[in-house]
């Protein structure tokens, strides 16, 4: 009252909120259906094995770590100019940061993909096998890992290509890509027990899950080329490609230097011991490695990964920012 406000309620209907509750019936449809697939995976997984189930959690968990420490902060930085972009009819520059998105997504996750594949059995021993009677089970954890990893990066770019399904106000599209998603990994989910050992339908469950990752990817890519115009998917495959390739150099010599010490100093190791040795051959041998190879491949996108990486060593370090 001090400021002069009134309280004066506004009777009627406004028409936002019908807008408003349609993108939100189309967000629930969305949840429901990928609900769908989620039975379909807890009835096979739990009719193959007692420990199947668990495996696949937890391996899809761990597979979605990369993304929900660097895809979502990087939704969370592209998100708003999207927005703005979209809003503003500006479809050119939603299409440029879907690109970019793409790309940057392709420089962070491909790499981690590759580390997955390559060591996948390390990293679920490590996480996993603390106990001796938990070894055969972490062991298949990372199996699973292993062979779903090619999956990251198309589900980061489902994650993004949503995100801008949503600046567009496109809620319906994005439900229709789910649910090609979801078709598509119901029936590869089915076929394994008939085509796969029980032990190994875990290890089916997940390719399948990675897989239907992939047909949204390109579904969700073909719409937005409909919708923005041209979309820069040939750039993002060049910088994921790219990427593959030093990932691979990096990961393939870090696997080579675990192969010639394994008949001396890691011979000796515990398992756990063993798979931590592992993993920290991988780091400081490929780690560099790969970054190294994307120099030379001319990758751009390292180089902005690597400035903000400094950039963030530097604000934690006051002393060096002192003497800039």
């Amino acid at each position: 009252r001090r400021v002069g406000f009134r309280y004066r309620p506004q009777w009627g209907w406004d028409p936002r909120l019908t807008k408003a509750a349609g993108l939100g019936g189309w967000a629930v449809l969305y949840v429901l259906i990928g609900q769908a697939g989620l039975i379909v995976t807890t009835r096979v997984a739990t009719g193959a094995d007692g420990g199947a189930f668990a495996i696949y959690t937890n391996a899809w968990l761990l597979l979605q770590v990369p993304y929900g420490v660097l895809g979502v902060s990087l939704l969370t930085a592209l998100m708003p100019r999207l927005s703005r972009a979209a809003a503003e009819g500006r479809t050119g520059d939603v299409a440029a940061d879907l690109g970019l998105g793409g790309r940057l997504a392709s420089v962070l996750l491909v790499p981690i993909s590759v580390l997955l594949t390559v060591f996948g059995t390390p990293v679920g021993i490590a996480l996993f096998g603390l106990r001796a009677g938990n070894l055969d089970g972490a062991s298949q954890l990372g199996a699973a890992l292993a062979v779903s990893a090619f999956g990251l990066l198309p589900f980061a770019l489902t994650m993004l290509q949503a995100r801008v399904f949503y600046a567009l106000t496109a809620h319906r599209t994005a439900t229709l890509v789910q649910l090609c998603t979801v078709a598509a990994k119901i029936p590869l989910m089915l076929a394994c027990p008939a085509l796969l050992a029980p032990e190994d339908v875990v290890l089916g469950l997940a390719v399948a899950n990675s897989a239907s990752f992939v047909v949204g990817a390109v579904l969700g890519q073909l719409l937005l080329r409909r919708m923005l115009g041209r979309v820069p998917t040939g750039e993002v495959l060049g910088t994921a490609g790219r990427s593959l390739l030093a990932g691979a150099a990096g990961m393939l010599l870090g696997a080579g230097v675990v192969a010639l010490l394994a008949a001396g100093p890691l011979a000796a190791l515990a398992p756990l011991a063993r798979a931590w040795a592992e993993l920290g051959v991988a780091v400081v041998i490929g780690g560099p490695v790969t970054v190294l190879v994307m120099r030379l491949l001319r990758v751009r996108e390292v180089g902005a990964v690597l400035t903000r990486l400094e950039r963030l060593v530097d604000r934690g370090n006051p002393r060096r920012g002192s003497r800039r």
